[in-house]
């Protein structure tokens, strides 16, 4: 289906641009949420909250995020200008 990373903790650069998991999904299998799977798993490392970070102008990232119980936390930008949503 693709690939997910669960980071356990955070660095600072993690905080500001990346967040406790990361995945892709490979083009045939989008619409699946690996999202949602990896969740589970987050809370028995005992994180209650992860963060998540999208590219401003994916909305199905974004909607995927949201049916996870996910909620925009606002834009955050890199050294280079690029933004995403937290």
């Amino acid at each position: 289906m693709g690939r997910v990373s669960l980071r356990h903790e955070l660095n600072a650069g993690l905080e500001t641009w990346g967040g406790h998991i990361g995945y892709e999904v490979r083009h045939s299998m989008q619409g699946r949420s690996l999202l949602a799977g990896i969740l589970p798993h987050a809370r028995t490392l005992g994180l209650e909250r992860v963060l998540l970070h999208c590219d401003d102008s994916d909305a199905a990232s974004t909607c995927i995020i949201e049916k996870a119980g996910g909620m925009l936390g606002g834009l955050v930008a890199n050294p280079d200008g690029e933004t995403r949503q937290r």
